[in-house]
């Protein structure tokens, strides 16, 4: 149950992470936004592994293994620079609210990559529950849909392109724990994958020029409030959020982790009332009674099994 533990209190983490990076991007672009979360969540996550595991900055590179930096890495590169690329390439195109339709869609793409790179499978009633989880969330996203952003193919298609990303980048997360002689800690984890990303993204926008754009926007005294809201995302969502999240992977099925995952909606929905007095109706709250439920029933597989001798 552990493991589940820690994959709430990401969800939560993530949550609470949203409402300052919705702030920030009054004064940065997405794009520069995730770069800059990232910079800045390196900068906060090193001095932390290096006085939690006694080490130095040079053995932040060199402890790990070469297993450890090959799957985390490409982990980081495909489900935080590919993913949030897409992400946030959706969000210009069909609106946030609208591409949570399809983040619904990352369960099911754990469950596809699960089963190839690791060979993880789950029982029906582990599956039933993904389900149910799935048509929550879909059920509060259509409750909160954005009218002012249409449906279009290439919005869509950066939306499932978002959520592939996502399961595939967890699983290719997980498997950095598998027969692997050199274990690391969840925060060191976090620190590779943030740092293959860093540099895909850093080498991408050297090559379009952007940087020079990101360092003149970060050191504009007007953007000072950006910088914090940034902060605070970076602190909740990014740092705490994805150490938690390698804490969860390195313990349960990815497909149960990436459903976990999925309920920052639904904890979500107190925090936007409490910060922006949005309205909870009763189908939002039917929503996540029905998204947590689902939880549930797939936490608890095993033993509804074992009752039902499935």
């Amino acid at each position: 149950m552990k493991g589940e533990y820690f994959g709430v209190i990401t969800a939560i983490f993530w949550a609470v992470g949203i409402f300052p990076f919705a702030l920030s991007t009054k004064y940065f672009s997405a794009t520069h936004i995730n770069l800059m979360r990232l910079m800045l969540a390196l900068m906060l996550l090193s001095p932390c592994i290096m006085l939690a595991e006694g080490i130095s900055f040079y053995n932040l590179f060199s402890s790990p293994g070469y297993t450890n930096w090959l799957w985390l890495g490409l982990s980081g590169i495909i489900g935080l620079a590919l993913g949030d690329y897409f992400s946030f390439s959706s969000f210009r195109a069909i609106g946030a609210k609208n591409s949570s339709i399809f983040s619904t869609l990352a369960p099911g793409s754990a469950i596809l990559f699960g089963y190839l790179l690791l060979g993880e499978t789950i029982n029906l009633i582990g599956l039933g529950g993904i389900l149910i989880t799935v048509c929550g969330i879909i059920y509060i996203s259509l409750q909160q849909r954005d009218s002012g952003h249409a449906f279009n193919l290439a919005g869509m298609g950066y939306a499932v392109g978002a959520a592939l990303c996502q399961g595939a980048g967890l699983i290719l997360a997980k498997k950095a724990y598998e027969n692997n002689p050199i274990e690391i800690i969840a925060f060191h984890a976090a620190w590779i994958r943030i740092f293959a990303s860093v540099v895909t993204l850093f080498i991408f926008s050297l090559l379009t020029g952007e940087m020079r754009i990101i360092g003149r926007n970060a050191i504009n005294p007007e953007n000072r409030k950006g910088l914090l809201y940034m902060f605070l995302g970076t602190l909740f969502g990014t740092v705490m959020g994805l150490s938690f999240a390698m804490q969860t992977v390195s313990s349960i099925n990815g497909a149960v982790a990436q459903t976990i995952f999925s309920l920052v909606p639904v904890f979500a929905i107190p925090l936007a009332y409490l910060f922006h007095r949005e309205k909870i109706t009763l189908p939002i709250i039917l929503g996540a009674l029905i998204a947590i439920a689902g939880v549930i029933i797939l936490i608890w597989r095993e033993a509804i099994s074992a009752c039902f001798n499935l």
